[in-house]
């Protein structure tokens, strides 16, 4: 099927440090062929070599992706009291104090789901327990939550695996959007979580060693992945679309991605299907004009529909989440 403004991403790793990557236009791709392509060095710098490559062509089966919306930022908090001003002089805030609160409440309702009673299990549960793979976004609210909200997470608790950033799922900057611009890259985006963790939990003894034990993979952020002007819609679908080819096209069936309220509702928005909404016009209006609670999170089934495009065929709300019935 073609994958529309959709680009393959090769890396080059030395150990787990990026030293070299190619970006193919999908339209090139020719499955099960050998290919070749040609890789920009960053270490040494101003050197070049080629990579053969071969992809098979396969149908990807359909995915449980669960959004988190992260917890209360300094920026919400702000928009509440109506001090934006204040927060005017800074970007990529972190979370609030309540917002720390609300991803250890919702840490404690994940630790609990490790064995839960049978008579409050389901398909939607046992699979976001049983995720495959986590990514957060690289605003520093979204890693602290995913940080301090899944420290229980059997997916994070292995040490062998990873908290993966993916600067698609960055929020959508919008006019005078100073919380949706970054600030840092690469491992420089690990020491400011470090410190802004720290500092929220300075007067607790210090940050908590299970969320600091949580290993960050920051290799999707290494270039400045920030908007720095108001995104459009055309560029903004755009990236939602390879957001979601990448979930899509990965191994893993079963993936939480730590992220923000204008995003998820423009997932909604774009791949709701047709189908749910003439069944369920009510919930529909609610998911595509409203935003998710802090710390909710919602559970897509996603399938590939006819026209081998993503399509949002189910959801359901898990840990009693709740979506805010009023925009501000």
């Amino acid at each position: 099927r073609e994958l529309k403004e959709t680009h393959l991403t090769i890396l080059l790793q030395d150990e787990r440090e990026n030293v070299g990557r190619a970006s193919v236009d999908m339209d090139m791709v020719r499955f099960g062929q050998v290919s070749t392509c040609v890789v920009d060095l960053l270490k040494p710098q101003r050197l070049q070599c080629k990579v053969e490559y071969s992809i098979d062509k396969f149908y990807p089966k359909p995915k449980y992706i669960f959004f988190i919306r992260h917890g209360e930022s300094e920026w919400n908090l702000a928009q509440e009291k109506k001090q934006v001003m204040n927060m005017m002089k800074k970007v990529d805030h972190g979370l609030s104090n309540d917002g720390r609160l609300q991803a250890e409440r919702l840490s404690d309702k994940v630790k609990a789901a490790l064995d839960p009673p049978a008579e409050e299990c389901s398909d939607y549960l046992e699979r976001f327990m049983e995720a495959d793979a986590v990514y957060s976004s690289p605003l520093t609210r979204a890693l602290q939550t995913a940080k301090i909200a899944l420290q229980h997470h059997p997916k994070l608790r292995d040490e062998n695996s990873t908290l993966k950033v993916l600067s698609s799922a960055r929020e959508r900057r919008n006019f005078g959007g100073r919380d949706t611009q970054g600030k840092r890259k690469g491992d420089e985006i690990i020491r400011r979580l470090n410190m802004k963790l720290a500092k929220l939990y300075e007067m607790y003894g210090g940050t908590p060693q299970a969320v600091d034990d949580i290993k960050v993979d920051y290799n999707d952020a290494t270039d400045e992945w920030w908007d720095k002007s108001r995104e459009s819609d055309e560029e903004f679908d755009a990236r939602l679309d390879h957001l979601m080819a990448h979930l899509q096209y990965t191994n893993e069936e079963n993936i939480i991605v730590v992220t923000h309220s204008f995003l998820i509702r423009g997932i909604f928005q774009r791949y709701l299907s047709p189908e749910f909404r003439k069944e369920h016009p009510h919930i529909a209006k609610h998911f595509t004009t409203e935003k998710l609670a802090n710390c909710a999170v919602v559970g897509a089934k996603i399938e590939l529909n006819d026209e081998g495009r993503p399509s949002l065929a189910d959801f359901a709300l898990l840990f009693g989440s709740k979506i805010e019935h009023h925009i501000r």
